[in-house]
């Protein structure tokens, strides 16, 4: 499972591809208000890909954003989002598979511990920082069995969810620093070489959008389509 919010500026979008058994994706939308002042408040449905289409300053990145802060587990005040609804894995089992490609390490000079997890994301954009948390190994399936959304939200939907900007966009194949493989990945290309079921489900995008086929070169760390 994939899910980016991409704002181009001109257009905004929830791109889902859900071809895992165990999925996780936003399923409704509930906004503020309606599609015209007597209306009452719009409510969408997401299916794999949702395009939030309008003029400047209608919104279309202001909704990512609350997206985004939502997904993440922070706890803001909405503008125009009154409600968003997730779609959870099936159980606590589920997560922890999907989990697994965010599996680490525990950082140098901390000690290993029995029962607690590293999860470890390289950051997505330039200006945020990197996801690296640790938990017991049984909290995804407490959270999950009490219906504890907002720890999932924190733990483990934050991990899935990232938004794009045009700049972001570009910085993704800037170039990144490298380093010993078999230390924790520091950026997203790092972790896109070290994951082979990451790097299958890029190469099957890139193949189906474009018809080229996408590789890694191991020597720079290089993309070329």
């Amino acid at each position: 499972m994939v899910a980016v919010a991409v704002d181009d500026g001109v257009t905004g979008g929830i791109f889902v591809e859900s071809q895992m058994k165990d999925t996780l994706r936003i399923e409704r939308l509930r906004f503020v208000a309606g599609s015209a002042p007597d209306q009452p408040p719009l409510e969408i449905e997401c299916p794999n890909v949702t395009i939030l289409v309008g003029p400047n300053s209608a919104g279309k990145s202001q909704t990512l954003r609350e997206i985004e802060a939502y997904c993440s587990g922070l706890e803001v005040s909405s503008v125009l989002l009154d409600q968003i609804e997730i779609a959870m894995p099936q159980n606590g089992e589920a997560i922890d598979r999907m989990m697994m490609v965010y599996r680490t390490e525990a950082p140098q000079g901390q000690g290993v511990q029995p029962g607690i997890l590293w999860f470890f994301r390289p950051r997505s954009r330039n200006n945020e920082q990197e996801l690296r948390t640790q938990i017991q190994s049984t909290s995804f399936v407490d959270w999950h069995k009490n219906n504890q959304i907002l720890q999932l939200r924190q733990y483990f939907v934050r991990f899935f969810t990232t938004r794009l900007d045009g700049r972001t966009r570009f910085e993704l194949i800037d170039p990144k620093p490298t380093g010993d493989l078999d230390r924790p990945p520091e950026n997203l290309l790092w972790h896109l070489f070290k994951s082979k079921k990451i790097r299958e489900a890029v190469r099957k995008f890139t193949e189906q959008a474009f018809g080229k086929f996408f590789v890694v070169d191991p020597t720079g760390i290089d993309l070329t389509p």
